[in-house]
Order: C-alpha cells, then structure tokens, then sequence
C-alpha cells in the first residue's frame, strides 16, 4: 500500500483492527516512519521529560511545543496526566523528520483546544500523516479546519 504525501484518516469501530493496521504499516515502513501507539505509557523510556525530549532527537523548542507550554521538563512523565503525556508525545513526534508519522487515537485524551491545537500542527507539517481514530463523529468536523489551519499559541 502506499501512501503520498498528506493527512490520511482511516476510521472505524473500536476493535475493528486499526491499531494492527498501524502496527503493519509501522513494520513495512523500514525506519522511514515514526508511530505513536494508543498506549502512550509504552513510548517512554527515561525518568524525565528532559531525557525523553534528548531520547527523541528534540530541543523542546520546536513549535510542536505549543502543546505543553507550562510543563517542566524535569517532571517524570509517569507524574503527568494522560492528556499532558499525550500533548508531550505529539509534540515530540512533530518535532521530527520522520517521512511518516503514523498516529493511532491521536486526539483520544485531548481537550478541545489541544485537539485544535494539534490540527493546526498537522496541517503545516509535510510528508505523510496516517491517523488512525474511531471518533468519526468528531474528526470529520476538526479535520476540515486544516485548509485554513489555526493559530499555534506559543
């Protein structure tokens, strides 16, 4: 299968086997691709949020960052809430030069400023954006501001 360059939604009930999906498009990627897992708890590999921003080839000053202004970085990310482990792990994948990201739920845990926040950073980002969700009442109604896109507040 192969994607272009651009956001691609694929959508569907839960338990339908988006995240296996996500899971074989990861592994035929070949390295080119950055995946965000539905359980964040998995991404993390250091005892601070410093380390993980070195641990991902970040600064932290990227803007991607918008979503996590007001974090310190010396907290471990086990202290945050599921919502703040989440901005901090889009951020950091944002932050890359990944060809491809592959998001699965990436708005899942995320209030509505967040959640516009991060459309605005997808519409700006280039290469190739799977997202994978099964919120198909909302997503539609988000993803269409992307043309315009939204402000990032920093």
């Amino acid at each position: 299968m192969v994607f272009e360059d651009g956001i691609h939604l694929i959508s569907g009930r839960v338990g339908s086997g988006k995240s296996s999906f996500a899971r074989r498009l990861f592994d035929a990627a070949d390295g080119t691709a950055l995946w965000l897992f539905q359980e964040i708890e998995h991404h993390i590999t250091t005892p601070t949020l410093a380390k993980e921003l070195a641990s991902w080839g970040v600064s932290g000053s990227e803007e991607s960052f918008c979503l996590v202004s007001g974090i310190s970085l010396s907290r471990d990310p086990y202290t945050l809430s599921r919502g703040e482990l989440k901005r901090f792990l889009l951020a950091c994948i944002l932050a890359s030069d990944a060809e491809c990201l592959i998001l699965d739920e990436p708005y899942a845990s995320l209030d509505a400023e967040a959640k516009e926040l991060l459309t605005a950073l997808l519409a700006k980002r280039g290469g190739t954006v799977i997202l994978f969700s099964h919120e198909t009442p909302a997503l539609p109604a988000v993803l269409w501001k992307m043309n315009g896109g939204l402000p990032c507040r920093i």
